[in-house]
């Protein structure tokens, strides 16, 4: 399995985490999904 780390910019509400999250899951490329949304 090879794992990938991503930075996206200008997410500012878990709403906009958990549609990234989502969409992903659905790519047949992808196992498994998880989207971080940083506080400050």
């Amino acid at each position: 399995m090879n794992k990938k780390n991503f930075k996206i910019e200008g997410m500012i509400c878990s709403a906009c985490a958990n549609i990234i999250e989502k969409v992903t899951k659905k790519l047949d490329s992808v196992e498994s999904s998880i989207v971080k949304l940083k506080q400050s």
